[in-house]
């Protein structure tokens, strides 16, 4: 049996690092998950903080930050026509030196915090790799992005380090995962898989939740022109919904805003702005709504941008019924958030950060496909139903100009209520 657990240390104030420690212990499992860092030197490093100690083992250490001579990597070719008889191959490309070092590490550390309570019928190898030592190195991304490697990659994080990885996956035709990137300048191929659900989709369900509430006739999009792309996305999948171009100071347009309210019996506001330049506008917006709407009560649908935002105190507003569109909603007052939560805590004494959840929810997304459906897991992946995963996921197969990908539809829609989120939709 192997047990593998991650030990997470803070190096040089803002820098992260993995230690694995695998204890092999003389069971023999139907199963494992095995997990290594391809560029690791093999040497032992002195650990620190107090640990558990136990007897007879062998711990061998990896760190991120080390190489290893890339003819070691790979010395045998199995059989890539199945996984049967033989490990699947799961390589991560993350960035775990530059400023998302904390979202990526952690993301990492929940996938394995979920390897080490895998019981399936399936054996897995998970290696990872720095993207920046990797790009850096001549020739290691073409040697190691093959499918003797990897049967599939979890990629990184700009849009330029996903298409340097896809330069050689699409080739293979290796599933790439992509966990956060939404950018419409990515390379996209059939095996591309978009786990992050993109602006259209949030300002898609925002009409739909709007259309269910109180109807489209009696909805309406607030927004300044420069924003008349995202109007143009909610009315074409709803084109009763309403829509005012607000002038850059909205508060100067009260009595409009009134009159639109009123004469069109107006229940739902729909607020497309999502960048944080947009803040002062967002403000005066809804210091104008609030105005405007009298004893009417308003229901508030905004972008999860604007979620637990510092500068807009969304409170004291107490006429306006706020919702939010999320990506990845996670609710805390779940049993199952919380009993995850207090092992990371026992474990690295802080809290278990949403990327932690994110990225257990990834393993057992992808083990429960390919678990159910081996090698063919790709083409039934709008069949998924992860049911250990802590957030939901809408897998589709579509295009974007033409070229074939998958994405992920899920949005949540979440209201605002007492000071607290909870989930709508």
């Amino acid at each position: 049996m192997i047990l593998v657990q991650s030990l997470l240390q803070q190096l040089n104030g803002n820098r992260f690092r993995i230690i694995l420690y695998i204890v092999i212990v003389g069971i023999s499992l139907q199963s494992c998950v095995f997990l290594e860092d391809l560029f690791a030197e093999k040497s032992k490093k002195e650990r620190t903080g107090d640990r558990e100690e136990k007897e007879d083992v062998t711990v061998k250490e990896m760190d991120w930050e080390d190489k290893t001579d890339e003819d070691e990597v790979v010395t045998e070719y199995p059989d890539e026509s199945s996984f049967e008889g033989r490990s699947v191959n799961i390589l991560f490309a993350l960035p775990f030196q530059d400023k998302r070092a904390d979202r990526t590490t952690s993301f990492y550390v929940g996938f394995k915090m979920a390897a080490e309570q895998y019981s399936g019928s399936r054996d897995y190898k998970v290696s990872s790799f720095d993207i920046d030592d990797l790009s850096k190195s001549t020739g290691s991304m073409e040697t190691l992005i093959k499918p003797e490697n990897a049967d599939l990659i979890v990629g990184p994080y700009s849009s330029t380090d996903v298409n340097r990885v896809i330069g050689y996956a699409k080739n293979f035709h290796i599933p790439f995962v992509s966990p956060w990137n939404t950018s419409t300048t990515i390379d996209l191929y059939e095996e591309y898989i978009q786990l992050n659900t993109g602006l259209n989709a949030h300002l898609e369900e925002m009409a739909e939740f709007a259309r269910n509430q109180f109807g489209s006739e009696r909805s309406l999009i607030l927004a300044e022109r420069k924003d008349s792309r995202l109007v143009d996305i909610i009315k074409k999948e709803e084109p009763l919904i309403e829509s005012y171009f607000t002038s850059s100071n909205p508060r100067d347009e009260i009595e409009d805003i009134t009159n639109i309210l009123e004469s069109k019996d107006i229940r739902t506001v729909i607020l497309p702005n999502w960048r944080s330049a947009d803040e002062s506008y967002l403000i005066s917006l809804l210091s104008a709504l609030n105005a405007a709407r009298g004893n009417r009560l308003l229901s508030v649908l905004a972008l999860g941008t604007w979620m637990n935002n510092d500068n807009v105190s969304f409170d004291q507003f107490d006429g306006l019924n706020f919702h939010f569109t999320s990506s990845r909603f996670l609710d805390e007052v779940s049993p199952k958030v919380q009993r995850l939560d207090e092992k990371y805590f026992q474990k690295y004494k802080y809290f278990a950060s949403e990327e932690v959840y994110y990225g257990y929810d990834i393993f057992y997304l992808l083990t429960g496909l390919i678990d159910q459906y081996g090698i063919d897991w790709i083409q039934n992946i709008e069949n998924s139903d992860c049911r250990d995963c802590f957030f939901k996921y809408d897998m589709i197969k579509g295009e974007y100009e033409g070229q074939p990908y998958i994405f992920n539809d899920h949005v949540n829609i979440v209201s605002f209520r007492n000071f607290q989120y909870s989930r709508a939709n």
